[in-house]
């Protein structure tokens, strides 16, 4: 099996090239690792219970008001600018925390793309 990773700053066309792939005469499977990533630490899943475990402690802000997820779980939603400002950078507590991230997302998109 042949993986195709598109990788690139904001608003370089990778949505363009996903769109472009996944129609005719292509039609390829596509993994959108953003959306993937956004649904394995909504709350009620294992992803979210880390996070907020790990990071918690630390990360007051890391939690926002509002009382539902976007897939219906009751539960606070993820403040992903906070958590965004806790693990990008380069110190080493950023790096570990950045480890403890990939460990949770990692794992789905590798098992999703063996399913394709």
């Amino acid at each position: 099996m042949l993986i195709i990773g598109l990788t690139g700053s904001i608003a370089t066309g990778k949505s363009t090239v996903s769109s472009i792939l996944s129609t005719s005469p292509y039609s390829l499977p596509i993994i959108d690792a953003d959306l993937l990533a956004r649904k394995v630490v909504e709350p009620g899943t294992a992803g979210y219970k880390a996070i907020v475990n790990y990071f918690g402690p630390s990360t007051p802000d890391l939690l926002l008001d509002e009382t539902s997820s976007s897939n219906g779980t009751p539960g606070k939603p993820l403040n992903r600018p906070a958590l965004g400002r806790r693990v990008f950078g380069d110190t080493d507590e950023r790096k570990r925390d950045r480890q403890v991230l990939n460990g949770i997302i990692h794992q789905p998109s590798v098992g999703r793309s063996t399913r394709l």
